[in-house]
């Protein structure tokens, strides 16, 4: 760059500069996780670049990365950086067939609950018959309060007598 009252002059000069990388890889769904954290390491695209590898895995798969490979495949970039997390085994559903994204019906999803818990067995029919009529009861709200005067305390709670059928209606937790 020139300056002289009045005016200036200048000239682009490029300069080298480094290419920066991220690689994330989602290793909790294959069987051979470092097999496949060393190919996603290709050499053309990490060479003198300035690298940050992201791999996702399983607690029970930690075992099965050798840091010190990783390192090696990477000593040929610039600069790297490593950061290994956890997949969260709590995010997938317990239940498959509830997972997220699909539809299923209440009554369908009782049945593969039921389905899937052994101490619950002896007593499935009963639940799914509870629940049954639970679900044909359209205009019957379960936990209604008897409404009450505007300038009256609201009633927190009713007597057995005012429950239509409340010596036939059985709540169980379980």
């Amino acid at each position: 760059m020139e300056l002289e009252k009045g005016q200036t002059t200048f000239e682009f000069c490029p300069l080298p500069v480094r290419v920066f990388r991220t690689i994330e890889v989602d290793l909790s769904a294959v069987e051979d996780p470092q097999a496949k954290l060393l190919a996603a390491l290709q050499p053309e695209l990490i060479q003198d670049a300035v690298v940050r590898l992201v791999y996702h895995l399983r607690a029970d798969q930690l075992d099965q990365i050798d840091s010190v490979a990783v390192h090696q495949a990477l000593t040929i970039a610039h600069n790297y950086t490593i950061q290994p997390e956890l997949v969260s085994q709590l995010a997938r559903p317990r239940l498959p067939e509830l997972g997220v994204g699909t539809s299923i019906a209440p009554l369908d999803a009782l049945k593969t609950y039921l389905t899937n818990r052994e101490d619950l067995q002896e007593i499935e029919a009963e639940i799914l018959d509870a629940a049954q009529n639970l679900l044909a009861e359209d205009g019957m709200s379960w936990f209604a309060l008897p409404e009450a005067d505007v300038d009256a305390k609201p009633m927190l709670h009713s007597t057995l007598a005012e429950v239509p059928e409340a010596e036939n209606t059985q709540l169980r937790l379980l």
